[in-house]
């Protein structure tokens, strides 16, 4: 990513810049996070960040890399959003209360089956796109989560497979290897695969969620958030020093 890189470069070349920016950040923090939030953990930071910064250690390095990635991070999320949000704003006309209400939905769906946000949104705006129906999506993406639990598929095949289906089109999901009623795939009753289906992965989202390999995953999923947090602060600087 050249804008991060030529930031760090600055980070290097204009400590006494970057303490001031960094300053800035940790007082819109306290603002929006307040002082015993991640606002108070950046005004704690200060005065070793400052240390080091004028040393221009080694440890300087590791800081502005792990900065790196953050940016990176809040960068892809934010391109993740606006990606869903045309995909509604195609599908429903414009609305920031949709938008707001899918960004909780996914926040929802990410906490209850261990999923990162940035495979749910693709995988929901998919299902929008098909069916052009949005309680109907929430649920096939309910139960394509079970069944990408249940079979160990990537969501992103399990959601197309079901994208396809909704349309008329069942070649994708009998390859999956789930078990189907043939004479509805022949019918085109998705009604009644989705049914069957739902019955037969029901609870597997959340099993897999429940494991202690999913509350791992979920651990390392809370740790991402708050990169991408910690990004999304770091971003106004980006734009300030790459200016």
């Amino acid at each position: 990513m050249a804008v991060t890189r030529d930031f760090l470069v600055k980070l290097f070349a204009d400590p006494k810049q970057v303490i001031s920016a960094f300053q800035k950040v940790a007082g819109e923090a306290n603002s929006t996070f307040g002082k015993q939030g991640l606002g108070g953990k950046l005004t704690s930071l200060l005065p070793s960040f400052k240390t080091v910064a004028i040393a221009g250690t080694a440890a300087f390095g590791a800081v502005t890399a792990a900065a790196g990635f953050a940016i990176k991070a809040a960068a892809e999320d934010a391109e993740s959003q606006a990606r869903l949000a045309q995909a509604l704003k195609n599908t429903f006309g414009e609305s920031e209360a949709l938008v707001t209400e899918t960004e909780k939905l996914i926040t929802q769906f990410s906490k209850s089956a261990a999923v990162a946000d940035d495979q749910l949104r693709p995988a929901l705006g998919v299902l929008i796109t098909a069916t052009g129906d949005f309680a109907q999506s929430q649920k096939l993406l309910s139960l394509a989560l079970d069944i990408s639990a249940g079979t160990g598929r990537d969501l992103e095949s399990v959601t197309i497979a079901l994208a396809r289906a909704s349309q008329g089109t069942f070649t994708q999901l009998t390859r999956l290897g789930v078990p189907l009623d043939q004479n509805a795939v022949k019918t085109k009753n998705f009604a009644e695969v989705t049914r069957q289906l739902g019955d037969a992965f029901e609870g597997q989202a959340e099993a897999k969620a429940d494991s202690a390999a999913g509350q791992f995953r979920a651990f390392g999923i809370a740790v991402d958030e708050l990169k991408e947090q910690f990004g999304t602060l770091l971003l106004p600087m980006v734009i300030t020093f790459t200016d």
